[in-house]
C-alpha cells in the first residue's frame, strides 16, 4: 500500500512540471517572436502611435492644402501616377516633373530641380528620421532616401527664424516618427515641409499648419512611393561630421 501511494502521488507532480516546462518555452517563444517584430517593424508600429494630439489640429487645418505644391501634375500622387505611366495614358517624359518617378541610388551627388529636394535619385542609405532634430544641415541624398519612405522633412532657413521658434518647430517634429528636421540656409521660404512629390513653403511659423502637414503626408501610401521602409538605423550624417558640403 505504502508503494502504490508513493507511485500515485508522483503522477501530479510530473504532470505539474510537464506543465510548467511548457508554459515557460511558450513565454520564451512570445518573448522571442516580439523582439523579432519591434526589430522588423518597430518604426512602423511606433508611428501608427505616436503623434496622436495632431489629428484635430490637422482637421481644423485642411484648407492648407490649397498652398501645397505637388510634383504629380494632375494625378493623385504617386502611385497613380505610376500606374498613367504603365497603362500608356501619359509618357513618363512627358511629365512636368519626371523626376518625381525617379527612385534610382546614386553615390554621387544629385543636382535637385526643386529646393530643397522632394523627391528624384538619391543615396542608398537614409537620414534617420525618427523624430530627429538636426542643429546642421542634412546631405540631401540622404534626406530623400527618407521622403521616399514616408518620412516628413521640415527645413528652415536659420537667418530668417528666431530661437523660440526653433525650439516650437524641433518639439513638435520630436513628437512623430518618420519625421526629421534641419536648417538649410539660403532656402527661400522660413520654413519648408517635404514630403515625396509634395512641398508646402511657409512665410510664418504656424504650428498648426506645420502639424496638418505630417498628419496628411506622413506615410501617405498614395504619395510615398515606399512607405513603412525603414527611419531608424540610417545615417546621422551632417555637414558638420562629413567633409562633403551640404548640398544647396
Amino acid at each position: 500500500m505504502s508503494a502504490s501511494h508513493s507511485t500515485n502521488d508522483g503522477h501530479p507532480r510530473r504532470r505539474f512540471a510537464l506543465h510548467a516546462l511548457s508554459l515557460a518555452m511558450v513565454a520564451v517563444l512570445v518573448i522571442a517572436l516580439v523582439a523579432a517584430y519591434r526589430m522588423m517593424y518597430g518604426d512602423a508600429a511606433e508611428a501608427s502611435s505616436d503623434g496622436q494630439d495632431g489629428t484635430a489640429e490637422a482637421g481644423a487645418s485642411a484648407e492648407f492644402l490649397d498652398d501645397v505644391i505637388t510634383y504629380y501634375d494632375d494625378f493623385d500622387g504617386y502611385w497613380e501616377t505610376v500606374e498613367a505611366v504603365q497603362d500608356g495614358l501619359i509618357s513618363e517624359s512627358d511629365l512636368t516633373h519626371p523626376w518625381v518617378l525617379d527612385r534610382d541610388h546614386v553615390d554621387t551627388d544629385v543636382s535637385y530641380p526643386v529646393t530643397p529636394p522632394a523627391g528624384g535619385p538619391h543615396n542608398s542609405i537614409w537620414q534617420e528620421c525618427t523624430g530627429t532634430v538636426y542643429s546642421d544641415p542634412v546631405l540631401d541624398v540622404h534626406a530623400v532616401h527618407s521622403l521616399e519612405h514616408g518620412a516628413v522633412w521640415l527645413t528652415y532657413d536659420p537667418s530668417a527664424i528666431d530661437a523660440p521658434d526653433i525650439m516650437a518647430l524641433a518639439e513638435t517634429i520630436s513628437e512623430f516618427t518618420y519625421t526629421f528636421m534641419s536648417p538649410y540656409p539660403g532656402q527661400e521660404a522660413t520654413v519648408s515641409l517635404q514630403a515625396w512629390g509634395a512641398q508646402l513653403p511657409l512665410e510664418d511659423v504656424d504650428i498648426t499648419v506645420v502639424t496638418a502637414f505630417i498628419t496628411h503626408y506622413r506615410l501617405n501610401e498614395h504619395t510615398s512611393p515606399e512607405p513603412f521602409g525603414p527611419c531608424s538605423a540610417g545615417t546621422t550624417e551632417t555637414s558638420a561630421t562629413t567633409d562633403e558640403p551640404a548640398d544647396s
